[in-house]
């Protein structure tokens, strides 16, 4: 069974978004604290860390927008 399928079971969907939420918060504060070391210590890597969140973060964005379109064209086609 999926993850989300079991939280969905135990806690409904306020556990659920709950969760999302979380998961985004920690991708927000990651990209944070990659900015301000970034910026305060403008070394090679830090600014290559930062990078590289930020750009996972944006194709993760994508993908899930992806998917979302792909949801809705399902179902439109099972209704339809």
């Amino acid at each position: 069974m999926p993850i989300s399928a079991q939280m969905l079971e135990i806690g409904g969907i306020a556990l659920f978004w709950v969760f999302k939420v979380m998961i985004v918060a920690a991708a927000a504060a990651v990209l944070v604290a990659a900015a301000q070391k970034a910026r305060s210590d403008p070394r090679r890597f830090s600014r290559l860390t930062f990078q590289l969140a930020l750009i996972s973060v944006q194709a993760v964005t994508i993908c899930l927008a992806f998917t979302s379109l792909s949801n809705v064209a399902l179902l439109g086609s099972i209704v339809g």
